[in-house]
């Protein structure tokens, strides 16, 4: 029997609605999933695109450095939140965190002002060296976006524990 307990995870790459990975957030394969709207985060972090051959959208966990980061707030079950930790290959290769979120559009579209504070959680790259803190921060993640670094769906199936060179 699984528990009411509801977790807030922020999103900031491929698990974003009209991204690659969302349908992983759409609650057809573990637990419950709820869309609450758009946010950014409160404080601004380094969204990079690590330089391999993957293209991963990467929030660093150096808080105060980069750009307030755009994405999406879910509400999702224990085991939601179990399946997004073993797809994001937390605690080793991906690290989730709770970050301080703004809420600026509701699962409507309805803009909210002032935005709605959540603390939540959110998942920070940790096997990078510091050349990743010289690549192009970014604002918000589009795997299509003028980047030209589309993400490759073939990562989901390689082995998350080796370090991106």
């Amino acid at each position: 029997m699984s528990s009411n307990k509801k977790f807030k995870v922020f999103v900031y790459g491929t698990l974003k609605r009209g991204q690659p990975n969302n349908k992983l957030m759409e609650g057809i394969f573990d637990g419950e999933v709820t869309y609450m709207g758009k946010a950014v985060t409160g404080k601004e972090f380094p969204l990079v695109i690590a330089p391999a051959a993957w293209n991963l959208p990467c929030l660093l966990a150096a808080e105060g450095t980069g750009k307030k980061v755009r994405g999406e707030l879910f509400e999702v079950d224990e085991e939601m939140l179990s399946f997004l930790d073993q797809f994001e290959g937390h605690p080793d290769f991906y690290r989730r965190k709770q970050v301080i979120i703004q809420l600026t559009e509701d699962h409507t579209g309805q803009k909210l002002d002032p935005p709605n504070i959540h603390t939540c959680w959110c998942y920070f790259f940790l096997k990078y060296d510091r050349s990743y803190l010289n690549l192009d921060f970014l604002e918000n993640y589009d795997c299509w976006g003028p980047h030209g670094l589309m993400y490759d769906e073939g990562e989901r199936d390689s082995n998350k524990t080796k370090k991106i060179q």
